[in-house]
C-alpha cells in the first residue's frame, strides 16, 4: 500500500509539471479548440444526414446516436491527454536504448511509464464529450435517472480502462517490432469505428470490436447505459473485458521488460 501511494503521489506530481509546461503555450489551446470543434461538427452532421433518412437506425433514435458520439469524444480526449503522449514517449525511449532511465526507478515501472507526461490542452475533447452527452441526455427527456447516471459512470470508467489497457498492450510490441506506423492506423480505425453503436454493424464485426479489439464495446456499453438499454449480460460483459485486458496488458508489459536489451546491454 505504502509502494501504491508513493507511485500515485509521483503520478500527480508529474502531471502538475506536465500542466505547468503545456500552458506556456496557448497557441496549442486555439488550435485544439478549432481541432476539436471541426470533429464535433462532422460527428453532429454525419448524424444529422443519417436522421433525415429515416427516424431510428436500428432501433437507436438521434439522441441515443448522439450519446455514442460524446462518449467516443469523451474518452478519446481521455486517451489523447492522459494515454497517447506517454505511448509515443515509451516508443522513443525503447527505439533509443533509453528506457533504463524508468526501469531503473523506485516505482511501479509500468505507472511511471503509462503516466509521465499529460496533453493539457486535449481536455478540451474531453469538455466537448461532456457537453455533447448533456445535450443527449436532454434529448433523451427525462428517460435518465440516478440509476442509469451511476451505471453510466462505472461503464464510462470500464471503457476507460479497456482503451487504456489495449493502447498499452499494442505500444508493447514496440519491444519487438521496429515500426508500428500501420498497426496505429488498424487501431486508429478500429477506434473511429466506435462513433457508432456496435449493434448497427454485421455480427462478425461486433465480435471483433468486443472480443478482439474491444474498442467498440468500451464506447458502445457506457452510451447504452446513458440510454437505458443497457443489459446485466452486457455490463457484465465490459467488467470481464475490463478485467482481462488490464491483466493482459500487465502481463505483456512483464514479458517485453524480461525481453528488452537496451542501452545498459
Amino acid at each position: 500500500m505504502k509502494g501504491l501511494t508513493h507511485s500515485l503521489a509521483v503520478v500527480v506530481a508529474r502531471w502538475r509539471v506536465g500542466a505547468q509546461y503545456e500552458v506556456q503555450y496557448r497557441l496549442n489551446f486555439v488550435l485544439q479548440v478549432v481541432e476539436s470543434a471541426v470533429r464535433l461538427v462532422t460527428g453532429v452532421v454525419a448524424i444529422r444526414i443519417v436522421y433525415s433518412f429515416t427516424t431510428s437506425l436500428r432501433g437507436w433514435e438521434e439522441p441515443e446516436l448522439l450519446a455514442v458520439l460524446g462518449v467516443h469524444i469523451l474518452l478519446g480526449g481521455v486517451l489523447a491527454t492522459f494515454v497517447m503522449p506517454n505511448m509515443h514517449r515509451f516508443r522513443y525511449e525503447v527505439h533509443q536504448g533509453e528506457l533504463d532511465y524508468a526501469l531503473v526507478r523506485p516505482v511501479d515501472t509500468q505507472l511511471f511509464v503509462s503516466t509521465r507526461q499529460i496533453s493539457f490542452w486535449n481536455l478540451v475533447d474531453v469538455a466537448t464529450g461532456a457537453v455533447v452527452i448533456g445535450w443527449a441526455v436532454a434529448g433523451l427527456a427525462g428517460r435518465v435517472g440516478f440509476v442509469d447516471a451511476v451505471v453510466f459512470a462505472v461503464a464510462l470508467a470500464c471503457g476507460g480502462v479497456i482503451l487504456y489497457s489495449v493502447w498499452m498492450t499494442f505500444t508493447t510490441t514496440v519491444f519487438w517490432l521496429v515500426d508500428l506506423r500501420d498497426a496505429d492506423q488498424i487501431i486508429n480505425g478500429l477506434y473511429d469505428a466506435g462513433r457508432w453503436p456496435i449493434r448497427i454493424y454485421p455480427f462478425w464485426l461486433q465480435g471483433t470490436l468486443t472480443a478482439v479489439v474491444p474498442l467498440g464495446v468500451a464506447i458502445t456499453v457506457p452510451a447504452e447505459a446513458l440510454t437505458g438499454r443497457v443489459t446485466p449480460g452486457s455490463m457484465a460483459v465490459l467488467v470481464v473485458v475490463a478485467a482481462v485486458t488490464v491483466a493482459a496488458a500487465r502481463a505483456f508489459w512483464n514479458l517485453g521488460v524480461r525481453n528488452y536489451s537496451g542501452a545498459s546491454a
